[in-house]
């Protein structure tokens, strides 16, 4: 129940992010995400966020190219400006999610997320779909 009402919270307001004073306990790096091979299920990794991205809205009238999925793109490392997604190098997460907007470019967050069995884009990982997100301590938060 409780793990509903943070995600109901998360998917309605863009402040709607919970906070965590400690460090996570079972949860790893990108780094070590990405070197475990890892197949279809749920995950937990501490990262910043590095950049994100969210379809613009089509002015009604023209005809739009498709949008990829908003994501958000996290790393076990803070950039000094957002990454958008032909600047990944392979070495962050692009995990898709409905508000990206909610998610503050450089703050650190414990996302829970699923790697599913679908590849929309040409990266070496299936897809990975953001469940939760919550700020970490000690990395990015304002004091």
């Amino acid at each position: 129940m409780r793990r509903a009402l943070l995600l109901a919270a998360f998917l309605a307001l863009p402040t709607a992010i919970a906070f965590a004073g400690t460090q996570f306990a079972g949860t790893q790096s990108v780094a070590s995400f990405l070197a475990s091979k890892p197949v279809p299920g749920r995950y937990e990794v501490v990262a910043f966020v590095v950049g994100s991205f969210e379809c613009p809205p089509c002015p009604e009238g023209a005809q739009c190219e498709p949008c990829p999925p908003d994501a958000v793109y996290v790393a076990d490392k803070p950039t000094s400006s957002p990454l958008t997604f032909d600047r990944l190098t392979g070495t962050e997460l692009v995990l898709g999610t409905k508000r990206p907007s909610a998610l503050r470019f450089g703050g650190r967050y414990r996302f829970t997320f699923e790697l599913t069995t679908m590849k929309t884009s040409g990266r070496a990982i299936n897809d990975l779909s953001l469940i939760e997100a919550l700020m970490a301590r000690g990395g990015g938060e304002e004091p």
